[in-house]
């Protein structure tokens, strides 16, 4: 995991939690690296998925929603630290779909070993995108708050039907996105 995505984090946890909770949580968990994250660099997913199991019992919320809730708080943080992701673009379903086709070919070259999740697209109607999601790690929860997040940024409301999971033995996620204001315009 990189380490922005954990500098993110912390951000999350001063924010949401409190000031000091990433520090006290650096001092309580058994991490794999020493606990100072470098934006670029890697780092264990263990240590990642400790983070969370910290905050999820300490706070008595189930990981998903913790995790969902953290990508959605992250996506204006990674839009500003990367803000040619999301130029040009004016509604989130545009985004979106350059997720895996430019924006994940363009952070493998500045980052590496990046390891990112493969997205394939349905486009069935102007309000409405099919995503399909497929990593190993199975954080189909971040990639739905990251997924919220963007129609935060866009101002435009998205409801999610995760309808198919990798957690429940699928080989994807099926993440059916409905754009509340009817769709990007066609002008």
């Amino acid at each position: 995991m990189k380490g922005i995505i954990f500098n993110v984090l912390e951000l999350f946890v001063e924010q949401e939690v409190s000031p000091g909770a990433f520090d006290e949580a650096l001092e309580e968990v058994e991490l794999i690296s020493d606990g100072i994250f470098v934006g670029p660099k890697t780092y264990p997913d263990e240590d990642l998925l400790a983070l969370v199991g910290y905050f999820s019992e300490k706070l008595s919320i189930e990981p998903f929603p913790l995790v969902r809730a953290f990508g959605r708080f992250a996506l204006p943080h990674l839009a500003a630290r990367f803000p040619n992701f999301v130029e040009g673009h004016t509604h989130p379903k545009t985004f979106l779909l350059t997720v895996h086709g430019v924006i994940h070919v363009e952070v493998r070259k500045l980052m590496e070993k990046t390891k990112l999740p493969d997205f394939s697209y349905e486009d069935p109607a102007p309000n409405q995108l099919i995503m399909y999601y497929r990593s190993e790690r199975k954080l189909c929860a971040l990639a739905e708050g990251l997924i919220l997040g963007t129609g935060d940024f866009f101002e435009t409301p998205i409801s999610i039907d995760h309808s198919e999971c990798m957690h429940r033995g699928a080989d994807a996620c099926k993440l059916e996105l409905v754009f509340e204001d009817g769709g990007p315009s066609r002008i």
